[in-house]
Protein backbone atom coordinates (compact mmCIF):
# COMPACT_ATOMS: atom_id res chain seq x y z
CA UNK A 1 0.00 0.00 0.00
CA UNK A 2 1.34 3.47 -0.92
CA UNK A 3 0.14 6.77 0.52
CA UNK A 4 0.15 9.73 -1.83
CA UNK A 5 2.52 12.65 -1.17
CA UNK A 6 -0.34 15.07 -0.58
CA UNK A 7 -1.62 12.87 2.25
CA UNK A 8 1.85 12.65 3.77
CA UNK A 9 2.09 16.43 3.77
CA UNK A 10 -1.26 16.65 5.52
CA UNK A 11 -0.11 14.00 8.00
CA UNK A 12 3.02 16.00 8.72
CA UNK A 13 0.97 19.09 9.46
CA UNK A 14 -1.23 17.06 11.80
CA UNK A 15 1.79 15.63 13.57
CA UNK A 16 3.33 19.04 14.05
CA UNK A 17 0.35 20.07 16.14
CA UNK A 18 -1.43 17.01 17.55
CA UNK A 19 1.56 14.81 18.40
CA UNK A 20 3.96 17.35 19.85
CA UNK A 21 3.08 16.24 23.38
CA UNK A 22 3.35 12.51 22.70
CA UNK A 23 6.10 10.19 23.87
CA UNK A 24 7.75 7.10 22.48
CA UNK A 25 9.18 3.95 24.05
CA UNK A 26 12.90 3.52 24.58
CA UNK A 27 13.04 0.08 26.23
CA UNK A 28 11.14 -2.38 28.40
CA UNK A 29 10.01 -5.97 28.62
CA UNK A 30 6.89 -8.13 28.43
CA UNK A 31 5.97 -11.28 30.32
CA UNK A 32 3.46 -13.90 29.21
CA UNK A 33 2.47 -16.41 31.90
CA UNK A 34 0.50 -19.22 30.26
CA UNK A 35 -2.16 -21.17 32.13
CA UNK A 36 -0.97 -24.47 30.65
CA UNK A 37 -3.71 -26.70 32.15
CA UNK A 38 -6.27 -24.50 30.41
CA UNK A 39 -4.40 -24.15 27.12
CA UNK A 40 -3.36 -27.77 26.82
CA UNK A 41 -6.86 -28.91 27.63
CA UNK A 42 -7.95 -27.48 24.27
CA UNK A 43 -7.43 -29.14 20.93
CA UNK A 44 -5.04 -29.13 19.15
CA UNK A 45 -2.22 -28.10 21.57
CA UNK A 46 -0.45 -30.89 23.47
CA UNK A 47 2.62 -29.29 25.11
CA UNK A 48 4.74 -26.13 25.25
CA UNK A 49 7.85 -27.71 23.75
CA UNK A 50 10.31 -24.82 23.38
CA UNK A 51 10.83 -21.06 23.68
CA UNK A 52 13.35 -18.98 21.73
CA UNK A 53 14.59 -15.42 21.37
CA UNK A 54 14.96 -13.25 18.27
CA UNK A 55 18.13 -14.69 16.72
CA UNK A 56 17.06 -18.14 15.52
CA UNK A 57 15.99 -18.71 11.92
CA UNK A 58 12.65 -20.28 11.15
CA UNK A 59 14.34 -23.58 10.26
CA UNK A 60 16.06 -23.57 13.66
CA UNK A 61 12.77 -22.86 15.41
CA UNK A 62 11.35 -25.99 13.83
CA UNK A 63 14.33 -28.29 14.23
CA UNK A 64 16.21 -27.39 17.43
CA UNK A 65 15.57 -29.76 20.36
CA UNK A 66 12.87 -28.88 22.87
CA UNK A 67 14.14 -26.90 25.88
CA UNK A 68 11.42 -27.48 28.50
CA UNK A 69 10.55 -23.80 28.96
CA UNK A 70 8.84 -22.25 31.93
CA UNK A 71 5.17 -21.40 31.54
CA UNK A 72 6.16 -17.78 32.30
CA UNK A 73 8.25 -16.23 29.52
CA UNK A 74 9.86 -12.79 29.43
CA UNK A 75 11.16 -10.93 26.37
CA UNK A 76 12.68 -7.49 25.79
CA UNK A 77 10.87 -4.92 23.68
CA UNK A 78 12.26 -4.52 20.15
CA UNK A 79 13.22 -1.15 18.64
CA UNK A 80 12.33 -0.38 15.03
CA UNK A 81 14.92 -1.92 12.71
CA UNK A 82 15.61 -5.03 14.81
CA UNK A 83 16.93 -7.53 12.22
CA UNK A 84 14.79 -10.51 11.27
CA UNK A 85 16.48 -13.91 10.85
CA UNK A 86 15.57 -15.86 7.72
CA UNK A 87 11.90 -16.82 7.68
CA UNK A 88 10.86 -14.50 10.52
CA UNK A 89 9.18 -11.11 10.93
CA UNK A 90 10.59 -9.50 14.09
CA UNK A 91 8.19 -6.74 15.16
CA UNK A 92 9.61 -3.33 16.03
CA UNK A 93 8.03 -0.84 18.46
CA UNK A 94 6.35 2.04 16.62
CA UNK A 95 4.00 3.34 19.33
CA UNK A 96 3.86 7.00 20.38
CA UNK A 97 1.21 8.05 22.91
CA UNK A 98 -0.10 10.84 25.06
CA UNK A 99 0.65 9.54 28.60
CA UNK A 100 -2.65 10.98 29.77
CA UNK A 101 -4.67 9.20 27.10
CA UNK A 102 -2.88 5.98 26.15
CA UNK A 103 -5.56 4.17 24.17
CA UNK A 104 -7.04 7.37 22.80
CA UNK A 105 -3.76 8.19 21.05
CA UNK A 106 -2.69 4.64 20.15
CA UNK A 107 -2.89 4.34 16.33
CA UNK A 108 -5.54 1.68 15.72
CA UNK A 109 -5.16 -1.33 13.44
CA UNK A 110 -7.70 -2.83 11.05
CA UNK A 111 -9.67 -5.65 12.70
CA UNK A 112 -10.74 -8.60 10.54
CA UNK A 113 -11.38 -11.14 13.28
CA UNK A 114 -8.55 -13.65 13.08
CA UNK A 115 -6.15 -10.92 11.91
CA UNK A 116 -5.37 -7.38 13.06
CA UNK A 117 -3.32 -5.47 10.52
CA UNK A 118 -1.54 -2.13 10.65
CA UNK A 119 -1.67 0.51 13.35
CA UNK A 120 0.98 1.30 15.97
CA UNK A 121 2.42 -1.47 18.10
CA UNK A 122 4.79 -2.53 20.83
CA UNK A 123 6.99 -5.29 19.40
CA UNK A 124 8.78 -7.85 21.57
CA UNK A 125 10.43 -11.33 21.56
CA UNK A 126 10.50 -14.13 20.97
CA UNK A 127 8.97 -17.45 19.89
CA UNK A 128 7.07 -20.40 21.35
CA UNK A 129 6.80 -23.88 19.86
CA UNK A 130 3.88 -26.18 20.66
CA UNK A 131 3.44 -29.87 19.93
CA UNK A 132 0.03 -31.07 18.77
CA UNK A 133 -2.38 -33.76 19.87
CA UNK A 134 -1.52 -37.36 18.95
CA UNK A 135 -2.35 -38.07 15.34
CA UNK A 136 -1.75 -34.47 14.25
CA UNK A 137 1.71 -34.17 12.64
CA UNK A 138 4.01 -31.18 12.98
CA UNK A 139 4.19 -28.30 15.46
CA UNK A 140 2.73 -24.81 15.80
CA UNK A 141 4.82 -21.66 16.19
CA UNK A 142 3.50 -18.54 17.89
CA UNK A 143 5.61 -15.45 18.43
CA UNK A 144 7.37 -12.40 16.99
CA UNK A 145 4.75 -10.58 18.99
CA UNK A 146 3.14 -7.24 18.23
CA UNK A 147 0.82 -5.65 20.82
CA UNK A 148 -1.74 -3.64 18.84
CA UNK A 149 -5.00 -1.82 19.46
CA UNK A 150 -8.43 -1.78 17.86
CA UNK A 151 -11.42 0.04 19.39
CA UNK A 152 -13.71 -2.54 17.78
CA UNK A 153 -12.31 -5.24 20.07
CA UNK A 154 -13.71 -4.01 23.37
CA UNK A 155 -16.35 -5.43 25.69
CA UNK A 156 -17.18 -9.11 26.01
CA UNK A 157 -17.07 -11.63 23.17
CA UNK A 158 -20.43 -12.32 21.56
CA UNK A 159 -21.53 -15.69 22.92
CA UNK A 160 -18.25 -16.07 24.82
CA UNK A 161 -17.10 -15.61 28.39
CA UNK A 162 -17.75 -12.56 30.57
CA UNK A 163 -14.10 -11.45 30.45
CA UNK A 164 -13.90 -7.85 29.18
CA UNK A 165 -11.60 -7.01 26.29
CA UNK A 166 -9.60 -3.79 26.39
CA UNK A 167 -9.05 -3.34 22.65
CA UNK A 168 -5.41 -4.41 23.04
CA UNK A 169 -4.57 -7.51 21.02
CA UNK A 170 -1.46 -9.68 21.01
CA UNK A 171 -0.67 -10.64 17.41
CA UNK A 172 1.57 -13.50 16.32
CA UNK A 173 3.64 -12.87 13.20
CA UNK A 174 5.19 -16.16 12.19
CA UNK A 175 3.72 -18.03 9.17
CA UNK A 176 0.33 -16.33 9.53
CA UNK A 177 1.16 -12.63 9.85
CA UNK A 178 -1.03 -10.44 12.08
CA UNK A 179 -2.87 -13.43 13.63
CA UNK A 180 -4.87 -12.48 16.76
CA UNK A 181 -3.30 -14.86 19.28
CA UNK A 182 -4.90 -13.30 22.38
CA UNK A 183 -7.02 -10.33 23.37
CA UNK A 184 -5.82 -8.55 26.51
CA UNK A 185 -8.76 -8.67 28.90
CA UNK A 186 -9.55 -7.08 32.26
CA UNK A 187 -6.66 -4.73 31.57
CA UNK A 188 -5.02 -2.16 33.83
CA UNK A 189 -3.11 0.56 31.95
CA UNK A 190 -1.18 3.21 33.87
CA UNK A 191 1.64 5.73 33.44
CA UNK A 192 3.75 6.68 36.45
CA UNK A 193 6.50 9.16 35.73
CA UNK A 194 8.19 7.87 32.58
CA UNK A 195 7.03 4.27 33.05
CA UNK A 196 4.12 2.66 31.15
CA UNK A 197 2.51 -0.43 32.68
CA UNK A 198 0.01 -2.73 30.96
CA UNK A 199 -1.33 -5.79 32.77
CA UNK A 200 -4.23 -8.10 32.01
CA UNK A 201 -5.40 -11.57 31.08
CA UNK A 202 -4.58 -13.48 27.91
CA UNK A 203 -7.98 -14.29 26.41
CA UNK A 204 -8.39 -16.96 23.75
CA UNK A 205 -8.92 -15.10 20.48
CA UNK A 206 -10.29 -15.63 16.98
CA UNK A 207 -7.16 -17.08 15.39
CA UNK A 208 -7.02 -19.79 18.06
CA UNK A 209 -10.65 -20.71 17.36
CA UNK A 210 -9.76 -21.02 13.66
CA UNK A 211 -6.97 -23.42 14.65
CA UNK A 212 -9.35 -25.77 16.42
CA UNK A 213 -10.15 -24.42 19.90
CA UNK A 214 -13.84 -24.96 20.74
CA UNK A 215 -15.77 -21.84 19.74
CA UNK A 216 -17.39 -21.80 23.19
CA UNK A 217 -13.96 -20.96 24.63
CA UNK A 218 -13.66 -17.66 22.78
CA UNK A 219 -12.58 -15.20 25.47
CA UNK A 220 -11.41 -17.89 27.90
CA UNK A 221 -8.74 -16.71 30.37
CA UNK A 222 -5.59 -18.63 29.36
CA UNK A 223 -2.90 -16.73 31.26
CA UNK A 224 -1.54 -13.37 32.38
CA UNK A 225 0.20 -10.54 30.56
CA UNK A 226 2.51 -7.91 32.05
CA UNK A 227 4.39 -5.22 30.13
CA UNK A 228 6.52 -2.35 31.42
CA UNK A 229 8.13 0.26 29.17
CA UNK A 230 10.27 3.35 29.65
CA UNK A 231 8.85 6.41 27.89
CA UNK A 232 10.93 9.09 26.20
CA UNK A 233 9.76 12.46 24.78
CA UNK A 234 9.02 12.32 21.07
CA UNK A 235 9.86 15.77 19.64
CA UNK A 236 7.97 16.99 16.60
CA UNK A 237 11.17 17.04 14.53
CA UNK A 238 11.71 13.32 15.17
CA UNK A 239 8.12 12.54 14.29
CA UNK A 240 8.50 14.38 10.98
CA UNK A 241 11.80 12.63 10.29
CA UNK A 242 10.09 9.29 10.82
CA UNK A 243 7.37 10.37 8.42
CA UNK A 244 9.98 11.17 5.80
CA UNK A 245 11.38 7.69 6.27
CA UNK A 246 7.90 6.31 5.79
CA UNK A 247 7.66 8.12 2.47
CA UNK A 248 10.96 6.65 1.32
CA UNK A 249 9.89 3.17 2.40
CA UNK A 250 6.55 3.47 0.65
CA UNK A 251 8.22 4.66 -2.55
CA UNK A 252 10.65 1.75 -2.49
CA UNK A 253 7.82 -0.72 -2.06
CA UNK A 254 5.82 0.71 -4.94
CA UNK A 255 5.92 -0.94 -8.36
CA UNK A 256 5.83 0.46 -11.87
CA UNK A 257 2.06 0.40 -11.98
CA UNK A 258 -0.03 3.17 -10.44
CA UNK A 259 -1.90 2.13 -7.30
CA UNK A 260 -4.68 4.13 -5.69
CA UNK A 261 -4.96 3.99 -1.94
CA UNK A 262 -6.59 6.23 0.64
CA UNK A 263 -4.78 7.65 3.64
CA UNK A 264 -6.67 8.11 6.91
CA UNK A 265 -6.27 11.92 6.75
CA UNK A 266 -7.23 14.66 4.34
CA UNK A 267 -10.93 13.88 4.13
CA UNK A 268 -11.68 16.39 1.39
CA UNK A 269 -8.88 15.05 -0.81
CA UNK A 270 -9.97 11.47 -0.06
CA UNK A 271 -13.54 12.22 -1.07
CA UNK A 272 -12.35 13.81 -4.32
CA UNK A 273 -10.14 10.82 -5.08
CA UNK A 274 -12.96 8.39 -4.35
CA UNK A 275 -15.21 10.19 -6.85
CA UNK A 276 -12.54 9.96 -9.53
CA UNK A 277 -11.90 6.21 -9.09
CA UNK A 278 -14.94 4.50 -7.64
CA UNK A 279 -17.10 4.86 -10.74
CA UNK A 280 -20.14 6.76 -11.88
CA UNK A 281 -23.44 6.93 -10.04
CA UNK A 282 -26.70 7.06 -11.95
CA UNK A 283 -30.03 8.25 -10.57
CA UNK A 284 -30.70 6.88 -7.09
CA UNK A 285 -33.96 8.28 -5.76
CA UNK A 286 -34.69 9.17 -2.12
CA UNK A 287 -35.68 6.26 0.14
CA UNK A 288 -34.45 3.63 -2.29
CA UNK A 289 -34.29 0.20 -0.61
CA UNK A 290 -33.02 -3.11 -1.95
CA UNK A 291 -34.23 -6.63 -2.71
CA UNK A 292 -33.79 -9.22 -5.42
CA UNK A 293 -30.66 -11.24 -6.12
CA UNK A 294 -26.94 -10.55 -6.29
CA UNK A 295 -24.96 -12.26 -9.05
CA UNK A 296 -21.19 -12.65 -8.61
CA UNK A 297 -18.79 -13.87 -11.29
CA UNK A 298 -15.03 -14.42 -11.08
CA UNK A 299 -12.23 -14.20 -13.64
CA UNK A 300 -10.27 -17.40 -13.10
CA UNK A 301 -7.14 -16.20 -14.91
CA UNK A 302 -7.06 -12.93 -12.93
CA UNK A 303 -7.33 -14.74 -9.59
CA UNK A 304 -4.67 -17.24 -10.64
CA UNK A 305 -2.07 -14.61 -11.59
CA UNK A 306 -2.75 -11.82 -9.08
CA UNK A 307 0.82 -12.29 -7.83
CA UNK A 308 3.45 -12.91 -10.54
CA UNK A 309 5.17 -15.66 -8.53
CA UNK A 310 4.90 -17.45 -5.18
CA UNK A 311 6.61 -19.88 -2.80
CA UNK A 312 5.22 -23.35 -2.16
CA UNK A 313 4.27 -24.39 1.41
CA UNK A 314 3.30 -27.71 2.94
CA UNK A 315 0.19 -28.46 5.01
CA UNK A 316 1.85 -27.09 8.16
CA UNK A 317 2.79 -23.78 6.53
CA UNK A 318 6.44 -24.77 6.17
CA UNK A 319 8.17 -23.58 2.99
CA UNK A 320 9.17 -26.48 0.75
CA UNK A 321 12.02 -24.51 -0.80
CA UNK A 322 10.31 -24.48 -4.20
CA UNK A 323 8.87 -21.43 -5.93
CA UNK A 324 7.65 -20.53 -9.36
CA UNK A 325 5.62 -18.23 -11.59
CA UNK A 326 1.85 -18.19 -11.37
CA UNK A 327 -0.37 -19.17 -14.29
CA UNK A 328 -3.93 -20.28 -14.94
CA UNK A 329 -2.93 -23.93 -15.05
CA UNK A 330 -3.21 -26.69 -12.47
CA UNK A 331 -0.49 -26.45 -9.82
CA UNK A 332 0.34 -22.79 -10.50
CA UNK A 333 -2.78 -20.84 -9.52
CA UNK A 334 -2.08 -18.20 -6.85
CA UNK A 335 -5.69 -18.33 -5.65
CA UNK A 336 -9.05 -19.61 -6.79
CA UNK A 337 -12.55 -20.12 -5.35
CA UNK A 338 -13.23 -23.80 -4.80
CA UNK A 339 -16.47 -23.87 -2.81
CA UNK A 340 -19.66 -21.80 -2.67
CA UNK A 341 -22.48 -22.09 -0.14
CA UNK A 342 -25.88 -20.39 -0.21
CA UNK A 343 -28.53 -19.24 2.24
CA UNK A 344 -28.40 -22.39 4.39
CA UNK A 345 -24.74 -21.97 5.40
CA UNK A 346 -24.15 -21.36 9.14
CA UNK A 347 -20.38 -21.55 9.74
CA UNK A 348 -17.28 -23.39 8.58
CA UNK A 349 -16.13 -26.10 11.00
CA UNK A 350 -12.42 -26.43 11.70
CA UNK A 351 -10.60 -28.37 10.44
CA UNK A 352 -13.01 -30.35 8.22
CA UNK A 353 -14.36 -27.43 6.18
CA UNK A 354 -10.93 -25.83 5.79
CA UNK A 355 -9.07 -28.88 4.46
CA UNK A 356 -8.94 -29.08 0.68
CA UNK A 357 -8.76 -32.57 -0.76
CA UNK A 358 -6.34 -33.08 -3.63
CA UNK A 359 -6.54 -32.62 -6.50
CA UNK A 360 -8.43 -29.34 -6.06
CA UNK A 361 -9.68 -27.29 -8.98
CA UNK A 362 -11.34 -23.88 -9.47
CA UNK A 363 -15.07 -23.85 -8.87
CA UNK A 364 -17.19 -24.00 -12.02
CA UNK A 365 -19.46 -20.96 -12.03
CA UNK A 366 -23.00 -21.06 -13.39
CA UNK A 367 -24.06 -18.90 -16.31
CA UNK A 368 -24.59 -15.38 -15.02
CA UNK A 369 -22.59 -16.01 -11.83
CA UNK A 370 -23.30 -17.33 -8.36
CA UNK A 371 -26.80 -16.28 -7.29
CA UNK A 372 -27.08 -14.79 -3.79
CA UNK A 373 -30.56 -13.64 -2.72
CA UNK A 374 -30.73 -10.32 -0.87
CA UNK A 375 -31.61 -10.81 2.80
CA UNK A 376 -34.67 -9.13 4.29
CA UNK A 377 -35.00 -6.08 6.53
CA UNK A 378 -35.47 -6.39 10.29
CA UNK A 379 -35.12 -10.17 10.50
CA UNK A 380 -32.67 -12.72 9.14
CA UNK A 381 -34.54 -14.88 6.60
CA UNK A 382 -31.55 -17.16 6.02
CA UNK A 383 -29.51 -19.48 8.25
CA UNK A 384 -27.81 -18.04 11.34
CA UNK A 385 -25.05 -15.43 10.98
CA UNK A 386 -26.20 -13.90 7.68
CA UNK A 387 -26.18 -10.09 7.60
CA UNK A 388 -29.63 -8.47 7.79
CA UNK A 389 -30.26 -5.81 5.11
CA UNK A 390 -30.75 -2.22 6.35
CA UNK A 391 -29.75 -0.05 3.35
CA UNK A 392 -31.84 3.05 2.59
CA UNK A 393 -30.52 5.73 0.24
CA UNK A 394 -31.86 8.50 2.50
CA UNK A 395 -31.89 7.28 6.10
CA UNK A 396 -29.02 4.76 5.95
CA UNK A 397 -26.96 5.20 2.75
CA UNK A 398 -24.04 3.26 4.27
CA UNK A 399 -26.27 0.41 5.39
CA UNK A 400 -25.74 -3.25 4.62
CA UNK A 401 -27.09 -5.26 1.72
CA UNK A 402 -26.94 -8.79 3.12
CA UNK A 403 -26.45 -11.60 0.60
CA UNK A 404 -27.11 -15.32 0.88
CA UNK A 405 -23.68 -16.53 -0.12
CA UNK A 406 -20.35 -17.69 1.37
CA UNK A 407 -17.14 -18.42 -0.52
CA UNK A 408 -14.04 -20.53 0.16
CA UNK A 409 -10.77 -19.81 -1.64
CA UNK A 410 -7.53 -21.76 -1.77
CA UNK A 411 -4.17 -21.82 -3.55
CA UNK A 412 -2.05 -24.29 -5.48
CA UNK A 413 0.96 -22.93 -3.63
CA UNK A 414 -0.24 -24.03 -0.20
CA UNK A 415 -1.92 -27.41 -0.35
CA UNK A 416 -3.45 -29.45 1.01
CA UNK A 417 -5.32 -27.76 3.82
CA UNK A 418 -4.77 -24.14 2.84
CA UNK A 419 -8.04 -22.29 2.47
CA UNK A 420 -9.84 -19.22 3.72
CA UNK A 421 -13.57 -18.81 4.25
CA UNK A 422 -15.34 -15.54 3.44
CA UNK A 423 -18.68 -16.13 5.07
CA UNK A 424 -22.06 -14.41 4.75
CA UNK A 425 -21.16 -11.87 2.10
CA UNK A 426 -22.64 -8.39 2.06
CA UNK A 427 -22.22 -5.14 0.14
CA UNK A 428 -22.22 -1.57 1.36
CA UNK A 429 -20.71 1.83 0.65
CA UNK A 430 -17.87 2.23 3.15
CA UNK A 431 -18.61 5.34 5.27
CA UNK A 432 -14.86 5.95 5.68
CA UNK A 433 -13.99 6.44 2.02
CA UNK A 434 -17.35 6.35 0.15
CA UNK A 435 -16.30 3.29 -1.88
CA UNK A 436 -18.66 0.37 -2.42
CA UNK A 437 -17.11 -2.83 -1.10
CA UNK A 438 -17.84 -6.54 -0.70
CA UNK A 439 -17.47 -7.82 2.87
CA UNK A 440 -17.31 -11.11 4.73
CA UNK A 441 -19.45 -10.41 7.80
CA UNK A 442 -18.84 -13.36 10.12
CA UNK A 443 -16.26 -15.96 11.09
CA UNK A 444 -12.47 -15.60 11.35
CA UNK A 445 -12.27 -14.15 7.82
CA UNK A 446 -14.61 -11.22 8.36
CA UNK A 447 -13.63 -7.84 6.96
CA UNK A 448 -13.61 -5.97 3.67
CA UNK A 449 -12.68 -8.22 0.73
CA UNK A 450 -12.96 -6.24 -2.49
CA UNK A 451 -13.51 -2.69 -3.69
CA UNK A 452 -15.97 -2.05 -6.51
CA UNK A 453 -14.85 -0.12 -9.58
CA UNK A 454 -16.81 1.15 -12.60
CA UNK A 455 -19.86 1.29 -10.33
CA UNK A 456 -23.32 2.22 -11.58
CA UNK A 457 -26.30 2.58 -9.27
CA UNK A 458 -29.91 3.42 -10.06
CA UNK A 459 -33.39 3.05 -8.63
CA UNK A 460 -35.64 0.47 -10.31
CA UNK A 461 -39.18 0.19 -8.98
CA UNK A 462 -38.06 1.69 -5.67
CA UNK A 463 -35.09 -0.67 -5.23
CA UNK A 464 -31.37 -0.39 -5.86
CA UNK A 465 -29.80 -1.77 -9.01
CA UNK A 466 -26.04 -1.87 -8.48
CA UNK A 467 -23.35 -3.09 -10.87
CA UNK A 468 -19.56 -3.02 -10.62
CA UNK A 469 -16.26 -4.80 -11.15
CA UNK A 470 -14.36 -5.88 -8.04
CA UNK A 471 -10.65 -5.55 -7.21
CA UNK A 472 -8.65 -5.99 -4.02
CA UNK A 473 -7.97 -2.24 -3.89
CA UNK A 474 -7.22 -1.11 -0.34
CA UNK A 475 -9.25 -3.56 1.73
CA UNK A 476 -8.64 -5.44 4.97
CA UNK A 477 -7.77 -8.62 3.11
CA UNK A 478 -5.47 -6.80 0.72
CA UNK A 479 -3.50 -5.64 3.78
CA UNK A 480 -3.14 -9.25 4.91
CA UNK A 481 -2.17 -10.63 1.50
CA UNK A 482 0.16 -7.73 0.76
CA UNK A 483 1.98 -8.30 4.06
CA UNK A 484 2.51 -11.93 3.08
CA UNK A 485 3.31 -11.35 -0.60
CA UNK A 486 4.12 -7.67 -1.19
CA UNK A 487 3.66 -7.74 -4.95
CA UNK A 488 -0.03 -8.08 -5.75
CA UNK A 489 -1.80 -6.23 -8.53
CA UNK A 490 -4.32 -4.36 -6.39
CA UNK A 491 -6.16 -2.94 -9.41
CA UNK A 492 -6.63 -6.18 -11.34
CA UNK A 493 -10.33 -6.80 -12.06
CA UNK A 494 -11.16 -10.14 -10.44
CA UNK A 495 -14.81 -10.35 -11.41
CA UNK A 496 -18.16 -8.62 -11.46
CA UNK A 497 -21.09 -8.26 -9.07
CA UNK A 498 -24.59 -7.08 -9.87
CA UNK A 499 -27.56 -6.69 -7.55
CA UNK A 500 -30.70 -7.06 -9.65
CA UNK A 501 -33.89 -5.89 -7.93
CA UNK A 502 -37.23 -7.64 -8.14
CA UNK A 503 -38.86 -7.88 -10.64
CA UNK A 504 -35.78 -9.20 -12.39
CA UNK A 505 -34.98 -8.42 -16.01
CA UNK A 506 -35.61 -11.25 -18.44
CA UNK A 507 -32.99 -13.93 -18.92
CA UNK A 508 -32.37 -12.59 -22.41
CA UNK A 509 -31.62 -9.15 -20.98
CA UNK A 510 -29.17 -10.54 -18.42
CA UNK A 511 -27.40 -12.62 -21.05
CA UNK A 512 -27.18 -9.59 -23.34
CA UNK A 513 -25.73 -7.50 -20.48
CA UNK A 514 -23.20 -10.23 -19.69
CA UNK A 515 -22.18 -10.37 -23.33
CA UNK A 516 -21.72 -6.59 -23.43
CA UNK A 517 -19.60 -6.72 -20.26
CA UNK A 518 -17.44 -9.45 -21.79
CA UNK A 519 -16.93 -7.41 -24.98
CA UNK A 520 -16.01 -4.30 -22.98
CA UNK A 521 -13.50 -6.29 -20.90
CA UNK A 522 -11.88 -7.72 -24.02
CA UNK A 523 -11.60 -4.21 -25.44
CA UNK A 524 -10.18 -2.95 -22.15
CA UNK A 525 -7.56 -5.71 -22.12
CA UNK A 526 -6.58 -4.91 -25.69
Amino acid sequence: MKYSIVFLVLSAVALSTAKAAEVGIINGSATMAFDLPTLLGQSPLNSLDAAFGITETRDQLLNLPGNNPSSSLNWNLNPVGTPSPTGRQIQGTTLTIDPGNVLGTWGAGSDIGAFLTGGEQIGFGGMTRWTLDPGIPGVLLFGDWGLRYSPTRTGTFAGGTTNVRSGLVLTSNIDFLNATFADIGNANISVTGNSLSITGDLLVSDAMIALGFPSSNLGLDAGDFNLTATLVPEPTSLALLGLGGLLVARRRRSTSRTRRTLAPVGLAAAALLAVSTAGATASVLPNTTTNGVGYMTYDRAAWATLAPSADYYDIHGNPTGASGPTADVDGQRWMFPDRFEGTGWVAAAYPSDYLTALPDFPLAQPVGGFAMPVNTYGINSFAANHKITDYNSTTNPNGWIGLGGSLRATSDFNEPGASVWWEHLAVREDPGDSIWKIYATSGPGQGSLFELRNVTTETVAGNLHLSGDYVFGNTDWLQFFQDANGHLDTDAVLGHIEIVPTPEPSVATLLLASSCIAVLRRQRVK
